[in-house]
């Protein structure tokens, strides 16, 4: 019975179904295309000193590939609770942020920290996939955050639901600096990534998650990010910005001094 209802919602919805779909496909597409292309060696290293505050994890690939269930959960979840109009708009914000996304990576080419420091079998899986460039920002932690706000505004009266969608948004996102595939600043210009296409496409409040997302910042660091992302710099500005805030690891692994 419980397959039958899920059939009877493509079948009611068949458009947002392979918008969807199509949707997916694109990220996918324009990600890896964009990796392809990218010269590993010649991108910039991103590691900071302030990374060493999060310990290396290799049980936290679970909640970072856990992402892709969140982001088509919520997709399915609103299939037949919005209309027409808002779940083309949260299509259309999904692929504003994939597409501004590609523009850094193109812009300001960045390649994920030593990835050998983990040796659990599905995280070195997971890296012969996903290659090391497209850090800043990142795209993981853009489209699991958009996804929460997105069903934070369509659900606001299903307390059980909010508090399990926040609680997992934060995990995925941390564990994307605990398996050390990004870097604090990736989080907080992904963060903001998805920031940007809320106040776009809905112009209702954001949730800033930054805070408890890394509560390892101080608040006098807090306070810097937020002074710099009200300036609304353009994203590889944002990520030159957080280097020079958290300051660049001296030898990291591929670093380079910056001129």
């Amino acid at each position: 019975m419980a397959y039958g209802k899920q059939l009877i919602k493509v079948l009611r919805h068949p458009v947002r179904f392979v918008s969807v779909l199509r949707t997916v496909l694109t990220w996918l597409e324009i990600y890896f295309t964009t990796q392809n292309e990218t010269d590993e060696d010649a991108a910039e290293v991103i590691e900071t000193e302030a990374d060493d505050r999060i310990a290396p994890d290799g049980q936290a690939i679970y909640p970072y590939l856990f992402a892709c269930v969140y982001i088509l959960f919520v997709a399915w979840y609103l299939m037949d609770k919005v209309s027409v109009g808002e779940y083309r708009k949260a299509r259309e914000a999904f692929l504003k942020m994939i597409h501004e996304a590609r523009a850094a990576f193109r812009a300001k080419p960045s390649r994920m920290r030593d990835r050998s420091r983990l040796d659990h079998p599905l995280v070195r899986f997971t890296q012969t996939v996903d290659g090391p460039t497209n850090c800043f920002p990142s795209l993981h932690v853009a489209l699991v955050t958009l996804s929460y706000q997105i069903i934070k505004q369509h659900a606001p009266d299903d307390a059980l639901l909010l508090s399990a969608m926040r609680e997992s948004c934060i995990e995925i996102c941390r564990s994307t600096m605990r398996t050390k595939q990004h870097s604090i600043i990736d989080v907080i210009g992904g963060i903001e990534l998805a920031r940007r296409a809320v106040d776009a496409h809905f112009g209702g409040a954001f949730e800033d998650l930054t805070t408890v997302t890394l509560p390892e910042l101080t608040p006098d660091e807090v306070a810097q990010i937020r002074a710099i992302v009200s300036g609304r710099p353009d994203l590889p500005e944002l990520g030159r910005e957080l280097l020079r805030l958290f300051g660049v690891k001296r030898g990291a692994p591929g670093a380079r001094t910056r001129g």
